[in-house]
């Protein structure tokens, strides 16, 4: 309920208007049938799943760039684009859902990017392996630096806006004692 309070705030509500419609929320939560319970988690693993796939899709589609690359600059510089965009898209969809709790922001920042690494690490193996299966004479690309320059980006969008959030909510209960 907290993000529905920070909107709200935001958006010049009186206190009284925002505990009267935090009231609502909680009361409707409470009310909620068991299907729509169950729908929003399908929908939350739903999101899991779909970064997920994308990121192994993006990692099958850079297997071939990673044997032809030469430039390990340029490669780290399309790691961090490919981060980047995957974790803006990852931020985006998590913040806007109204259903996801702290407990939901604590897996999603864990498991997802965990899963990542575990699957860059695979798919630059992989690469690796072919590299030397065709014989080629270019050095092998490493596993933890991609990664690590991967989830960096990846999980950048979301601290900013988590840092934002805060900063914003600290302001705004700053303003409240004020006035």
């Amino acid at each position: 309920m907290r993000s529905i309070e920070h909107k709200l705030r935001r958006k010049g509500w009186s206190e009284k208007e925002i505990d009267y419609s935090v009231k609502v929320f909680a009361q409707a939560k409470e009310k909620k049938q068991k299907h729509l319970v169950f729908m929003e988690s399908l929908l939350e693993f739903f999101i899991a799943i779909t970064i997920i796939a994308a990121t192994f899709t993006i990692s099958i589609v850079l297997v071939p760039i990673f044997i032809v690359m030469n430039s390990s600059w340029l490669f780290l510089l399309l790691i961090a684009i490919l981060g980047l965009s995957i974790g803006l898209i990852f931020e985006f969809l998590i913040h806007q859902l109204e259903t996801f709790e702290s407990r939901h922001h604590i897996m999603f920042s864990v498991l997802v990017p965990l899963i990542v690494v575990i699957n860059i690490i695979i798919t630059v193996s992989i690469s690796n392996k072919l590299i030397d299966q065709l014989k080629l004479s270019k050095p092998h690309q490493n596993a933890i630096v991609i990664s690590l320059v991967y989830t960096f980006f990846f999980l950048l969008p979301y601290v900013l806006a988590h840092i934002r959030f805060h900063r914003e909510k600290k302001r705004m209960e700053e303003n409240k004692k004020m006035g």
